[in-house]
């Protein structure tokens, strides 16, 4: 791979170089996904309880 002056710029940037640990992955730039809030007239969904593992019903092969 052909480093380009970016790319140096980069390394540099991150204090990293070759045979150094990857530095973390930077966070996605732009704006953070919100969670949807619930819409109004609309129960919240509640978490489903997971049902004990019955011997005698396997689950569903994918």
């Amino acid at each position: 791979m052909i480093m380009t002056r970016l790319d140096e710029d980069a390394l540099t940037v991150r204090g990293g170089q070759a045979g150094d640990p990857q530095p973390p992955p930077e966070p996605f730039p732009g704006p953070v996904p919100q969670p949807i809030p619930p819409q109004p007239g609309q129960p919240e969904p509640s978490p489903q309880p997971i049902p004990p593992a019955d011997p005698s019903n396997p689950p569903d092969r994918m």
